[in-house]
């Protein structure tokens, strides 16, 4: 990630917009997947120099089931008068959950300098816990949204393959094989 002001630390502070002089935070890391979108919320949600929720930096929620469930970075019809740019500069991404979204796991954000991109500024590296079986069917869709900076999206689809998790009674007798190989293997060694 490249970023315009200096991250210290683990805590991503907001940026200033040069158009309007006011403080805006990076987006959250969003998630829709089966209908249904989360995220993986960056820092604490700043808009115009104010916190707006109190999600907490880290951790994953399922965003509220109304709408609008995402923050868009400004008005998509708001094109700004002739001459004057518009309120935001990417008036339709998505860049945060609105509030009133439910924490589903805890997480820890962590920062460090540089990263193997064009080059990138930071590397940013969110550990969390979700509920079982979360993104384990289909497919799945991210999108994160700088909301002051004109050319910064990340988008793209995924899915994961659910790996196989042997019964116990499966579970039991690779366990007794492993065993039995075990002692071969002593035999042939003490011969």
């Amino acid at each position: 990630m490249n970023y315009p002001t200096t991250i210290s630390g683990n805590v991503i502070p907001p940026a200033q917009w040069g158009v309007d002089g006011q403080f805006y935070s990076t987006s959250d890391f969003l998630i829709s997947w089966q209908g249904i979108d989360y995220g993986i919320v960056l820092a604490h949600h700043i808009k115009a120099g104010s916190p707006v929720d109190t999600y907490v930096p880290g951790n994953l929620y399922q965003a509220p089931n109304i709408p609008f469930d995402l923050v868009l970075s400004g008005n998509p019809n708001d094109l700004g008068a002739p001459g004057v740019l518009p309120s935001a500069p990417r008036r339709d991404s998505p860049v945060w959950l609105a509030p009133g979204g439910s924490l589903l796991g805890l997480g820890t954000v962590t920062v460090l300098s540089g990263g193997n991109g064009t080059p990138a500024q930071y590397t940013i590296t969110d550990q969390f816990s979700a509920p079982a079986g979360f993104l384990s069917t289909g497919s799945f869709q991210i999108e994160a949204a700088s909301w002051v900076c004109f050319n910064g999206v990340i988008v793209g689809t995924g899915s994961f393959v659910e790996a196989a998790v042997p019964e116990p009674g499966t579970f039991a007798l690779s366990l007794v094989a492993l065993i039995l190989l075990s002692c071969i293997r002593v035999v042939q060694i003490l011969r």
